[in-house]
Parts: C-alpha cells; structure tokens; sequence
C-alpha cells in the first residue's frame, strides 16, 4: 500500500521492496509474500 501511495517515486532499496514489487506485479502472491517475509525475520 505504501509503495502504491508512493508510485513512481519509490525507488527499490532493498529486499522487501524487491519481493512488494514482485508481488503487486503479480509475479507472486500473497501468501509467498507473507511466507518469504516471515522467514526473512527468523534469519
């Protein structure tokens, strides 16, 4: 939501932005999105 509020502003500055970016491209979804950010914070 943050990054659509934001739209061409936003420059890509890490991974979660790359995996946002994924997802509200429809390259994944939402559930890959939670699974990858929930194991993302146990490393």
């Amino acid at each position: 939501k943050v990054m659509a509020a934001n739209g061409d502003k936003h420059i890509v500055k890490c991974a979660m932005d790359q995996i946002i970016e994924a997802e509200m491209k429809g390259e994944i979804s939402e559930a890959n999105t939670i699974y990858i950010v929930e194991n993302i914070n146990v490393a």
